[in-house]
């Protein structure tokens, strides 16, 4: 809950929300402009206010995970090539529409 960055922001504009920096479903996709854009964001300052990360978690544990990764997986890869796959459980982070349709 201490990341520092609760949300993608313009620089000089970061606790209003009028400025955050909205992600394209084109930026998601490519995790290396991703990356970029969650490196661009200015960090709240240690010791101040605290915020959930409840829309960058996913974002930011991806990204950490691209980068260290050999294989340059993304977590819902990682999970289920490690761990779901062997282990014969399905398992989903970020669902496809397809898995949708058929758990809806």
């Amino acid at each position: 809950h201490e990341g520092g960055l609760p949300l993608l922001a313009t620089a000089g504009h970061l606790k209003d929300w009028e400025y955050d920096r909205p992600v394209s479903p084109e930026t998601v996709r490519d995790l290396s402009k991703l990356a970029k854009h969650i490196e661009d964001s200015p960090l709240y300052k240690e010791g101040g206010e605290r915020a959930y990360h409840t829309v960058t978690r996913g974002f930011i544990v991806t990204c950490l995970l691209y980068k260290v990764d050999p294989k340059m997986r993304t977590l819902g890869q990682f999970i289920r090539d490690e761990i779901s796959t062997p282990l014969g459980v399905s398992y989903f982070c970020g669902m496809p529409e397809v898995e949708q349709e058929k758990h809806s």
